[in-house]
């Protein structure tokens, strides 16, 4: 009876017994062959337990592997110590421990990264019993940000030993990027992920990055920046499926260069002046005098009838169309008289020839006085009247046209407007030279041209920043 129960029960242990050992069978299998390496340590921090793929990551063989301290596979000495006396004491302390980072050694001696995420198991009592860790194999992402790394290096090197800023804003306008001049330029608040812009403009809208930002095309300007002026060129960076993923801006540091234009219009300025004022003062007196001897002389002989009063008259007329061609050249050489009110007396006199030569009803508005020491603002202000005037009698057909200078606080507005037909496509004629001149001169200013067209007519405005120094001679800062 005693046997027949034995064997009753003997049966189905059995049973639980294989199938319990061909599901362990089982289990070994799949965590032998998964692809994220395994492996368990003990108290003492020797391994007792390893997949397959921690035996192919280290390049060891199982025998190799089991019961070597896993300091065996760390790559630097350092790092042996701190796993002996922080990380593994830690660990079997916390019972986890996630994202470690290691540098193993291959039994071939190249160096693997990897990422350890591990847990301890303890008995009943609390008594630590063994871990276990995965192992994330991470080589190929560190190289890949190592030469990364390298390569945005080289691309600093390069960009840092360029006399011109550069710098990149992200979406949100920070600025992520910059080289060492846009570096060493900026306050320290805008660098790396501050400002938006390095402007000093009373609005943004000037600004070139800012452009870029709402129309996704590149944009050209000139800014301030801590009282150095900046030529500014902004480029959109656009992500494969179109979409702007932000803007590099290069600026290029041209204060001492508009300086020096600036005193070279100056100078060129005040020496034609002076060879207008030595040919009035000179050749014109001359001309003067001969002309009077020529009338005196060509009266005499008419008077007693002499066959050389015909003679005497035509050196009259050739003296006269000398004075007057020499007066033309007077004119061309300075167009602006000297005095803080040039420019007005300049503006009317253009409104009255206008008017004299092209017989079209022209005006000039001047709602208050405008007294302008900088000959060389009013020289440039000048010219773009001159040319918008010229450009509207050639190609507008207006029957009306209005000069309007007026001065809002520190910035002066220069407008010639007429009724003419307009500009059909004004993209297209920013590229003639008339209006390619007037934007120079409107950026020699630090000012803004701007060109209003319609059926209505084509509005030339020019706004330009006027010191105090500018408005009055004095050398101070507005």
């Amino acid at each position: 009876m005693s046997i027949l129960a034995s064997s009753y029960h003997e049966g189905p242990l059995l049973d639980k017994y294989n199938n319990l050992l061909i599901s362990h069978e089982r289990y070994r299998a799949m965590f032998d062959n998964i692809p994220l390496a395994y492996m368990s340590m003990n108290e003492n921090a020797a391994i007792i337990d390893f997949n397959n793929a921690f035996s192919e990551l280290t390049g060891y063989s199982c025998e190799e592997v089991y019961m070597k301290p896993f300091s065996f596979f760390l790559y630097d000495k350092k790092d042996i110590e701190y796993h002996v006396n922080v990380t593994f004491p830690r660990f079997k302390r916390n019972g986890f421990a996630r994202n470690q980072p290691w540098k193993l050694k291959h039994k071939s001696g190249r160096e693997i990264y990897v990422i350890v995420h591990g847990n301890v198991r303890y008995d009943t009592d609390g008594r630590f019993i063994q871990t276990h860790c995965l192992i994330v194999d991470v080589t190929e992402q560190r190289l890949a940000r190592e030469e990364c790394q390298r390569a945005e290096s080289k691309a600093q090197l390069i960009l840092d030993v360029i006399s011109e800023r550069v710098t990149f804003h992200d979406r949100e306008h920070h600025v992520l990027w910059a080289n060492k001049n846009a570096r060493s330029n900026a306050a320290p608040e805008c660098m790396p992920t501050q400002q938006p812009c390095v402007n000093e403009l009373d609005s943004c809208d000037k600004c070139p990055v800012n452009r870029v930002f709402k129309n996704h095309q590149a944009a050209f300007g000139e800014v301030q920046n801590q009282g150095r002026l900046l030529q500014v060129s902004a480029y959109p960076v656009l992500e494969e499926n179109g979409e702007l993923s932000g803007v590099v801006q290069v600026a290029r540091d041209i204060t001492e260069q508009r300086d020096l234009e600036h005193e070279l219009l100056r100078l060129s300025t005040s020496e034609r002046r002076r060879i207008g004022s030595d040919l009035h003062d000179g050749v014109g007196q001359e001309l003067t005098g001969l002309s009077f001897l020529a009338s005196a002389m060509a009266n005499q002989l008419q008077s007693r009838s002499d066959p050389l009063s015909e003679l005497a008259g035509k050196i009259v007329e050739t003296v006269g169309r000398a004075r007057q061609r020499m007066y033309n050249v007077l004119q061309g050489l300075s167009h602006v008289p000297e005095g803080p009110d040039g420019l007005t007396r300049a503006l009317a006199l253009l409104q009255q020839s206008v008017q004299e030569l092209y017989g079209v009803a022209c005006t000039f508005h001047q709602p208050q006085s405008v007294l302008i020491s900088d000959e060389v603002i009013s020289a440039h202000l000048f010219n773009i009247a001159s040319e918008a005037v010229s450009n509207a009698m050639k190609y507008s057909q207006c029957s009306q046209l209005r000069i309007a200078l007026e001065q809002k606080g520190h910035w002066l507005l220069l407008e010639v407007q007429d009724n003419g037909c307009g500009i059909a496509d004004v993209s297209q004629r920013r590229g003639a030279m008339g209006l390619k001149i007037m934007q120079y001169r409107a950026t020699m200013m630090g000012g803004e041209l701007k060109i209003a067209t319609g059926a209505q007519g084509t509005c030339i405005s020019c706004e330009v920043p006027l010191t105090t120094a500018s408005q009055n001679g004095e050398n101070h800062e507005p």
